[in-house]
């Protein structure tokens, strides 16, 4: 504990970053720019071929001699589809009754961030990792019955939540 007799609660200015940042999400700063009138170098890029943006999937194009068909594909997030759903899965199922207070609020903190990575279109994925560990961490004690106050089903649920997480 600090000498001044307090404690610093870190995961208060956690909750209360992750609430700043969403409203800076929601009405970003804009900040207007002005040149000082000097000619400023211009990037030219020529693409030797069609460029096309958005959605393309089960389109033709024209080129050349011939037609090219195109399929879209997304790395950005591929995979994560499974992994979201079972930690929406574990968050919405997550019991009430017979999980330790401290541990649910854990687990509540350390889904809702891994939950957010995994949607996001550009998510950071050492941040899904992190998130994915800290719930295995909290789950495991729970689930081999390790953890003091937590019942018979709050075990069994956590040994099904760390079954359902895909692997990373």
């Amino acid at each position: 504990m600090p000498s001044g007799g307090f404690k610093i609660n870190r995961r208060g200015i956690q909750k209360m970053s992750r609430e700043i940042e969403k409203e800076f999400a929601k009405n970003p700063i804009t900040i207007p720019v002005q040149a000082d009138g000097s000619p400023q170098p211009v990037s030219v890029v020529n693409h030797h071929a069609p460029v096309v943006y958005g959605g393309v999937s089960g389109s033709s194009v024209v080129w050349g001699d011939g037609q090219a068909n195109l399929n879209q594909t997304s790395h950005a997030g591929s995979g994560q589809e499974e992994l979201a759903a079972a930690l929406t899965r574990i968050l919405e199922q997550m019991p009430r009754d017979g999980l330790p207070a401290e541990d649910a609020e854990d687990l509540e903190d350390a889904g809702g961030q891994a939950l957010e990575a995994a949607r996001s279109p550009h998510h950071d994925e050492g941040r899904v990792k992190r998130g994915v560990r800290a719930i295995l961490r909290i789950l495991e004690p729970i689930a081999q019955g390790a953890r003091a106050g937590a019942s018979e089903g709050a075990q069994g649920w956590a040994r099904e939540a760390m079954q359902s997480l895909p692997p990373l």
